[in-house]
């Protein structure tokens, strides 16, 4: 008995490292971000704070002289990102025509395109998303789109917001096809005001 003890031992052994391998290989690996610790960032300069999974990058605004941009990665397949900008004589003009643009994109319910370096992208607003609503005594308004280019299909989300002289705009995208990420609802929802 003893000495085939040794090859059932062996046979056993090579038959656990094989699914084990087997087992490694069939199921892809999913990247995820649990665990990370979600705090809180605030900057008074820019009137506002912001619970996150990691301190945003900010950095200077491309599109508007003066403002500034806070980019964060939520999750592996979703980004965001905060744009600040002042007006001197307030943001009102600027919310307006937001609106305006939006509420006609949502009524026509076409593709816009928009060209952004050499890549042409189309975004389509999402109807039935839209909302304009008072957020802590100021207007704000938000809408999902859907967004399309040279091999990207993505799902996308904006809120803006005129707060006196300061207009927020909070974008958020991610791989087309699964609902509005949880992180951004909750990022977004922990969005606050604060004072110098």
């Amino acid at each position: 008995m003893g000495r085939y003890l040794g090859p059932t031992l062996f046979a056993v052994a090579m038959f656990f490292a094989i699914r084990l391998i087997a087992a490694q290989t069939a199921s892809p690996k999913v990247k995820t971000d649990q665990g990370r610790q979600w705090k809180e960032y605030a900057y008074p300069s820019d009137g506002f704070a912001i619970m996150l999974p990691d301190a945003p990058r900010p950095h200077e605004d491309s599109q508007v002289a003066g403002g500034t941009v806070y980019s964060i990665r939520l999750a592996w397949d979703t980004v965001a990102s905060l744009h600040v900008a002042s007006f001197p004589g307030g943001c009102a003009d600027v919310f307006d025509r937001h609106v305006s643009a939006m509420n006609l994109q949502a009524r026509t319910g076409k593709w816009t395109d928009a060209r952004t370096d050499s890549n042409r992208l189309s975004y389509r607003l999402d109807a039935a998303s839209l909302r304009e609503f008072n957020f802590v005594g100021h207007p704000a308004a938000e809408y999902e789109e859907e967004v399309m280019g040279p091999g990207t299909h993505f799902g996308g989300y904006q809120r803006f917001q005129c707060v006196d002289k300061r207009f927020y705009i909070f974008q958020a995208r991610w791989f087309f096809g699964p609902p509005r990420p949880t992180d951004v609802t909750r990022a977004i929802s922990s969005f606050r005001l604060v004072e110098k």
